[in-house]
This record gives structure tokens, sequence and C-alpha cells, in this order.
């Protein structure tokens, strides 16, 4: 379908389009300071889409305000050719923002955007699909960046995954360097894939950031990109679909890649720099020390279901796997609810059912 025509923002065929796509729930403050830094980026072919998953707090709220604060209503009218008959059940509201305008926490000149709100928790994986299939209807980008609220963003951050894409036709997911905000390395690009026990080996952990790195080697390593910075192509997603909503929490990537093996290639951008808050997005703190009781439910249930659908003949080392670490971290934290919800999401993973925990 064709795109609205939008007259002050203009795409080049030099320098492709992207939709940075941000799901929000219940970190207004996170979602704003993860917006401000994208708006310092120095590429400019871009367009937000911002989605409100149901959030039970005012964030819908509060990001309204900060958005009429620096942008301009766009009439909705202006719009009539993105079709949303099917997203009927699933947004309850939209707003669009420009024209464009400088902010003074931004030296560049900041982007159109999309607030959404969706009826109901859709999930991480629904969240971003919605956001996605607007950015498509809206103005068919080239790329998709997915991105976390609980990031900070550098300048460099998108032109650098980019340029890494840009000359591969088998391109499919380009990742960041991913630093805790204290700026040790949490993963560069993404993950190795441990089948036996159900889990992902994050490259080069820990570290001190090295002054050089090459790309090649870390993407000879990396079975999936990191879910907190994916720069994904439109042929990606028009070849292998969107991100399976059944998962709801985690492992939507780790899906992803395994869907795509084969086809797609998974690239690394060294220069593509992003602090992460780990856990921020889902209320678990960074250090792991107070992880939510709903980050166990999800992640046993969403491994549980990786493994059963991807590779059965680990079912049992992973079962295994997911009941000794419960037990790891009923230990080390105290609480017996971790134990609990942990073999709450295992079982759910079999009935094919899912519980909204509470956090």
């Amino acid at each position: 379908m064709n795109a609205s025509p939008l007259p002050n923002l203009r795409i080049s065929n030099r320098n492709p389009s992207v939709a940075v796509i941000i799901v929000n729930w219940n970190r207004w403050k996170d979602t704003i300071k993860c917006f401000k830094t994208v708006c310092g980026s120095n590429y400019t072919d871009y367009r937000v889409v911002i989605c409100d998953n149901h959030s039970s707090d005012d964030s819908h709220e509060r990001l309204q305000s900060f958005l009429k604060a620096g942008f301009s209503p766009i009439e909705k009218k202006r719009f009539s050719t993105i079709d949303l008959f099917d997203f009927k059940s699933r947004i309850d509201s939209f707003q669009i923002y420009g024209p464009h305008c400088t902010f003074p926490w931004s030296q560049s000149i900041s982007p159109d955007i999309v607030l959404l709100r969706t009826k109901i928790n859709l999930g991480f994986a629904a969240g971003n699909n919605t956001a996605i299939i607007f950015a498509k209807r809206w103005f068919a980008p080239n790329y998709y960046w997915i991105l976390n609220n609980d990031t900070w963003v550098i300048s460099d951050a998108l032109p650098s995954m980019i340029d890494r894409m840009v000359n591969d036709r088998k391109a499919g997911i380009c990742g960041s360097t991913l630093l805790s905000m204290d700026g040790k390395i949490q993963t560069l690009g993404g993950y190795r894939f441990l089948k036996w026990a159900g889990t992902g080996a994050p490259i080069y952990a820990g570290c001190p950031r090295p002054s050089e790195v090459m790309p090649g080697r870390v993407e000879a390593q990396m079975d999936y990109v990191a879910g907190a910075s994916m720069l994904v192509s439109r042929d990606f997603i028009e070849t292998v679909g969107l991100m399976d909503e059944s998962y709801f929490l985690y492992f939507e990537e780790i899906d992803w890649a395994r869907r795509a093996r084969g086809r797609f290639k998974f690239l690394y951008a060294p220069n593509s720099i992003v602090y992460h808050r780990e856990g921020g997005t889902i209320g678990s703190s960074g250090d792991g020390n107070r992880r939510s009781e709903k980050s166990f439910y999800w992640i046993c249930r969403s491994r549980v279901r990786f493994t059963a659908r991807h590779h059965p003949e680990a079912l049992p080392t992973v079962l295994a796997y997911s009941v000794m670490n419960a037990l790891l971290w009923t230990f080390r934290t105290g609480k017996r609810s971790i134990f609990t919800h942990s073999m709450r999401g295992i079982a759910d993973a079999f009935i094919k059912r899912c519980v909204l925990v509470a956090g």
C-alpha cells in the first residue's frame, strides 16, 4: 500500500529510510530518554513509532504531554491511506506529530513520530509487530530499528549499522555494541546459543571495550542478534515474517534467527554503541539482584516453548537447567515465589497458556 505523503521529510535513494520502533510499558521516563538520544542521531532519514503497550500507569498521557510540547499534531485525515481496519482489535488510539523542529537537547532535526496505544498489553513481540506494521503502511521503510526503551544510543549508532547492512544483499539483522551504564560490555552484537541449556551466552560480556574489533570474528560466533538493538531489513521481514507473538516475552529474537537460518546473515556493527540498562523494560534491575518474578515466569515459559518447537531432543536437559536455575535464584534471594513462578512458566509452556503474573 502506498504511504501517505509527508512533504517535510525527504527520503533519498542514497540514504535508506528507517523506522525506529520503541515499545513502552510503564517506563515513560526511560522511553523519553531513549527518544532524546535517538534524536541526536547523525542519520536523518528516519521516523519513530512509539507503541505504548497498554501501560497500567500514566505513561501514555506523559508521552503525549512530552510530544505536544515539542511537536505539532498532524491531522489524521492526511493519513487516510493507511489501512487500519485489521488494527481495530489492537490499537486503542494513535497520534502523529510533526513537522520538524529543533529541541534544545538535540543538535539535529527531530523526526516525525507516531504514538500508538494498544488496547491490551500485547507482549514484547506483538507490541513491536504492531509498530512495524504501522510503519510499513505509513512509509514502507527499508529498515526497522527495534530498540529497547531502556537504552541510550550514541549519534553514530544508526549510521554504523546501516553501513554494515547496505552492501550485503543477504544481510538480515545487524546488532550493536551493547554496554552497561558503567561502560562494560554486555555483548558484542548478540549471543551464542547453548542448545542443551536453552540459553544464550553473550559475546565478550563483562570485559572492557576493546580498541579494535573485527566484525567477522564476532559474526562467526553469533547465533542471534541481541533484541535490545536490532536493525532489521525489509527483505528479512517480508521473507521470514514478523516475530512470533506466542512468546509474549523472551526468545522472540532467538526464534526469529532460527526461522531465518541459512537465508540471511546476522551482522555486527562495532561502532554502533548502545547503552542498555538490562532488565529495565520489564522492571528488573540491571545487575540481576532484583529480578522481577514475572521475568522468571516468562523466561522459563519461553525457553521450554522454543526448545519443544525447535530442539525437542534437548528438552530433558533444558528442563533440568531451568529447575536448577530457579533453585539457585531462590536460594540466592530467599524468595520462594521465584521457584513457584518458574515452575508455573514451565507448566504453562506445555499446556499452551499464559498467565499475566504480578511483578
